[in-house]
């Protein structure tokens, strides 16, 4: 029932196509593990075998718990599908799951699935089934938020202290487990100065708190220590899946250096003179494919950040750059303004008086692809995006007075939307998103007339 269909997929990178698997049915009473890819955010992911790009694929499926009695629709709108259509597919998934099932155990929740837009809100509906209650992810958020606000008052010793007598009855094992594990989250995403930023900040509110705190309370917290190169070393070890290992990799990447290679050489080593030799040549293969896998990523990285250098220049030098944005739309994506941004505050180091012809321009590219990306985006996205550019909370106010989507829609799409950039350590973006939030929270409580 769950068997992955072989479908041809265009590349949003260098637009060539290539045959991916994609389930388009998610049945987890047949195939509990597709559960956990769901979660782990590997379910439906290609990678391109010519440009080497990675994602996860914008496309429909039906996921069905049938011991929860659940049937969820992904129906994103990067499907770009009418109306008519989505309910169409919509029947069609879900008349595929019912014929799937003996008569006795067709039950009454296939006649209403729930359709999602969005694939966040569709892992929050399967978590709240595994009893991951809207109140755990709440306070999660709360938590995340409060280490946000602690990071803004880092160098104000009033008000970080004021926060702290604050919120001390909410400064308990679960926060400071939330902050290491965003800790690690940044590490892994190779975000060194950001994980020793947040390290540095538990570090001062475990002092700020340590006095009225039992000891062995403050020890337990203190003993929460970010992922070693020992742990990542014991969890690939425990990997058999080729996939998994790959992702692993991928996200310790920073972890694996020299240090990591001679680890593993001692632990081998020891294995011999023990006899183990078994083990010692499993850990001795496991090196080789560490060593294969991320030279591979290394090399991806590296032809990735050349494209988008390349894109830059040649914008740059273009009498009509924004008829070359035009033309390589696709290629406009996160790291093409990482780019752009360093060559930016590049100019500005140097010599900004100078430079200021080259800032200028700039610039300028800045604003065409920013709008370009904008143009592309479904409506609820782009609306979102005009909401962060306005000038003041009253404009926002007059924007939200007659807004493209539902106001339900809106506020998902923002809930959503500060839940990555709060990973992704973007606060200026997440402190925007939040007035947004804000304003759509008392637009839903004021009376309607």
């Amino acid at each position: 029932m769950s068997s992955a269909r072989r479908l041809s997929v265009t590349c949003p990178n260098c637009k060539r196509p290539f045959m991916a698997d994609v389930y388009h049915i998610v049945d987890v009473g047949r195939n509990p593990e597709l559960k956990w890819q769901l979660l782990a955010g590997n379910l439906n992911v290609a990678q391109c075998p010519h440009c080497g790009m990675a994602g996860i694929l914008g496309m429909p499926f039906a996921y069905h718990d049938p011991e929860k009695e659940l049937l969820l629709i992904f129906m994103p709108n990067e499907a770009g599908l009418s109306s008519n259509d989505q309910q169409k597919l919509i029947g069609s998934l879900t008349q595929e799951v019912m014929m799937s099932l003996p008569q006795e155990k067709r039950k009454g929740y296939l006649f209403q699935p729930k359709t999602f837009l969005l694939l966040d809100s569709l892992v929050n509906a399967v978590l709240a089934a595994e009893g991951i209650t809207p109140e755990m992810l709440e306070e999660q958020r709360r938590r995340q938020e409060l280490i946000n606000s602690f990071l803004r008052m880092k160098d104000d010793e009033k008000g970080f202290q004021m926060l702290i007598e604050q919120n001390k009855e909410r400064l308990d094992y679960e926060f400071f487990q939330t902050l290491t594990a965003m800790a690690e989250a940044m590490a892994q995403a190779g975000d060194e100065a950001g994980a020793n930023l947040l390290l540095g900040l538990r570090a001062k509110i475990l002092k700020a708190v340590a006095p009225e705190r039992p000891a062995e309370e403050v020890a337990r917290l203190e003993a929460e220590q970010p992922l070693t190169r020992e742990d990542l070393l014991d969890a690939l070890l425990e990997i058999e899946d080729e996939q998994e290992l790959e992702a692993m990799i991928a996200l310790a990447r920073p972890l694996i250096d020299y240090s990591f290679y001679l680890l593993i050489a001692e632990r081998i080593q020891a294995l011999e003179k023990e006899g183990r030799v078994d083990e010692a040549q499993k850990l001795s293969q496991l090196r080789e494919r560490v060593l294969e896998i991320t030279e591979r990523l290394d090399e991806e990285a590296r032809q990735a950040l050349r494209r988008a250098s390349d894109l830059l220049r040649q914008a740059y030098h273009a009498e009509h750059p924004e008829q070359v944005i035009q033309e390589h739309i696709n290629e406009i994506d996160d790291l093409f303004f990482y780019v752009l941004s360093v060559n930016m505050e590049q100019a500005v180091r140097e010599d900004a008086q100078a430079n200021a012809p080259a800032i200028a321009k700039l610039r300028q590219i800045a604003e065409l692809a920013a709008d370009a990306v904008e143009r592309r985006m479904p409506p609820a996205l782009r609306f979102v995006n005009q909401l962060l550019r306005a000038g003041s909370d009253e404009e926002r106010r007059q924007m939200l007075e007659n807004p493209p989507v539902p106001p339900a829609e809106l506020t998902e799409l923002v809930e959503a939307l500060i839940r990555q950039f709060q990973t992704n350590g973007q606060d200026g973006v997440v402190r925007k998103l939040e007035m947004v939030r804000e304003l759509l929270e008392h637009k839903a409580e004021a009376p309607q007339a």
